[in-house]
């Protein structure tokens, strides 16, 4: 979205710049707090029921099926981030509407991230900054054709909600699977 408003020339490419450095910084910043609040609840001494947390994904990917999704929600949230961080430079000002539109990714994340081993949420995460950069790449070349974003725009419309809803369904699933497993060995 904000790579298709971008004029060509230095202007241009000084802005495409930004977005991809403020993106990918922001982003990042969105897995490494996720993250971190996984390794806290983690610790937890008693953490059976640390698997419901996917409840959250379950809820928020049924929720943005059931709701109608409109861009001028996220134009709003883009407008006010950019009032609140105009002494800010133009990358920092992407990295924090990134980290502002990765919030409801903080739902996938982390119980994603704690129900894993720690080798395969390292993994996970080098996988997902990985990701991250390609999307931002990728976006940053496709932006011109148009056929491609209205693609995109339908895709992402119920593609994200079913992925909300798998990965929440697979975490509440594995973790009290998990839980009644190790209720027959003890």
């Amino acid at each position: 979205m904000f790579y298709g408003t971008v004029p060509s020339g230095k202007a241009g490419s000084d802005r495409r710049r930004a977005i991809g450095t403020g993106y990918i910084t922001g982003s990042i910043l969105s897995v490494m707090i996720s993250a971190t609040v996984a390794l806290g609840l983690l610790q937890i001494p008693n953490n059976r029921l640390l698997s419901w947390i996917g409840i959250i994904s379950l809820a928020m990917g049924i929720y943005a099926l059931a709701r109608p999704k409109s861009e001028k929600e996220e134009l709003e949230v883009a407008g006010t981030v950019a009032f609140h961080t105009k002494n800010f430079g133009p990358a920092m000002q992407f990295a924090v509407l990134a980290l502002m539109l990765s919030l409801d990714d903080f739902g996938a994340y982390i119980p994603l991230l704690a129900g894993m081993e720690l080798g395969e949420a390292l993994i996970m995460i080098v996988v997902a900054i990985v990701c991250i950069i390609g999307i931002v790449l990728a976006g940053r070349h496709i932006s011109n054709f148009s056929s491609v974003k209205d693609i995109l725009d339908k895709a992402e419309r119920w593609l994200v909600p079913v992925l909300f809803i798998a990965i929440g369904a697979y975490t509440v699933i594995e973790g009290q699977m998990g839980t009644l497993v190790r209720s027959f060995i003890l």
